[in-house]
């Protein structure tokens, strides 16, 4: 019975070769667009999930209203207004927890962190990817830290969190065996 289907979709393509070619390529070509769909719905969905409350993180962005001559509107921000978190917290019951990041080039525009070690040679680096952030980025994100503790990570003003990547940069390939916790770089 399935050597006779076979048998009549041989035949049939081979009388319709035009007709069989355009359905064939409509059903890659949509087969391919679901894949890609299917895809970019699991990646948005899966982003930051690692986080102990994932479900219950919100980002609110801040909208301008600003439009450019054809009144397109063009000015919605991912970040918010420097008041816009204790205000929410404050005036919003179901707002447990609230923090701010701030790209350090929002602040300034050039940002250069330096490190002076024992031997008095001081290294410099031009930093364009860190973020200022509250003494409350913990109560609501659950990132893991290698060295500190998370409790008293950011309450101090001036503090500063870094990757592995950085500490190494900075400190050198050894810096595990002498921890960067308590040196001094200067912004």
């Amino acid at each position: 019975m399935l050597k006779n289907y076979f048998k009549t979709t041989l035949r049939h393509l081979s009388k319709n070769q035009a007709y069989a070619l355009i359905n064939m390529l409509g059903l890659t070509l949509g087969a391919t667009a679901a894949l890609f769909i299917l895809q970019y719905v699991y990646f948005e969905l899966s982003y930051d999930t690692f986080h102990e409350q994932a479900e219950n993180i919100y980002r609110v962005p801040f909208d301008w209203h600003a439009t450019d001559e054809n009144g397109v509107h063009t000015e919605v921000y991912a970040s918010n207004v420097p008041g816009f978190a204790p205000m929410a917290q404050a005036e919003i019951p179901e707002v447990e927890a609230a923090t701010r990041l701030f790209h350090v080039l929002t602040v300034v525009s050039s940002n250069v962190l330096a490190y002076e070690p024992s031997n008095g040679q001081r290294i410099s680096f031009h930093e364009e990817n860190g973020f200022y952030a509250d003494s409350t980025f913990f109560n609501v994100f659950t990132f893991p830290l290698r060295y500190g503790n998370v409790e008293t990570a950011l309450t101090k003003p001036q503090s500063i969190l870094l990757t592995a990547n950085l500490a190494e940069k900075y400190f050198g390939q050894y810096w595990e065996q002498d921890t960067p916790i308590g040196k001094v770089i200067e912004i």
